[in-house]
């Protein structure tokens, strides 16, 4: 999904640590998960649904 102002594509473990990075306290406020406490955390977690979304 795209348009002029944003672009939606999937989750790729490429983007790993952009995502750890800039998944904090203000933007998971009102979502699921809370941000995470370790890299590992956040491959762990993402693996699982990027997995999860194959097998679908």
């Amino acid at each position: 999904m795209a348009d002029t102002r944003i672009r939606i594509i999937p989750f790729n473990m490429r983007y790993l640590d952009d995502y750890y990075r800039n998944f904090n306290r203000e933007i998971a406020k009102y979502q699921w998960p809370d941000p995470f406490e370790s890299m590992d955390d956040a491959r762990n977690l993402l693996q699982g649904n990027v997995l999860r979304r194959r097998i679908l």
